[in-house]
């Protein structure tokens, strides 16, 4: 089996993890806000999409400043890009 082939498979899954790993991240930051804010809190917990998700992870900012969530959102979110771009390498070098 050509090694891009496996580089490929190990992107995608890595990527596919990360991302996974992003939405379960997102779900403890709203638990904490809930749990954390005063006034009553609207959001629904159904669906997801980048404005929620960026709204989420400042109203954790703001209400938890010392909590470390964020960045390991941010950081999943960057290695699900990266493995997502490393795929797109192995296909576009397995055309020629």
């Amino acid at each position: 089996m050509p090694i891009r082939i496996i580089i490929g498979i190990i992107s995608l899954c890595a990527a596919i993890a990360s991302f996974s790993y992003a939405s379960k991240l997102v779900d403890r930051m709203f638990d904490e806000i809930r749990r954390n804010n005063d006034r009553r809190w609207n959001y629904s917990e159904l669906g997801s999409w980048a404005r929620k998700d960026s709204f989420i992870v400042s109203e954790y900012q703001r209400l938890c400043p010392r909590g470390k969530l964020h960045a390991f959102w941010r950081a999943s979110i960057v290695v699900g890009i990266v493995g997502f771009a490393a795929l797109a390498v192995c296909m576009v070098t397995g055309l020629r």
